[in-house]
């Protein structure tokens, strides 16, 4: 994104600007995507369950 900042820009203004555009930012992860692993077990038995269910 990008913010054009003139001459007459005061420093309060553009303090008020970057805080704008750092509040919009939110953390990404791939937990939002894909969610949480419910399944209880060991890591090696829970991809063997989970290749098993595509054949």
């Amino acid at each position: 994104m990008t913010i054009i900042i003139k001459n007459k820009t005061s420093k309060i203004e553009l303090e008020k600007l970057l805080l704008k555009f750092a509040k919009s930012k939110s953390k990404k992860s791939l937990r939002n995507v894909f969610g949480k692993n419910t399944i209880k077990g060991d890591a090696l038995s829970i991809q063997k369950k989970m290749r098993n269910e595509w054949d």
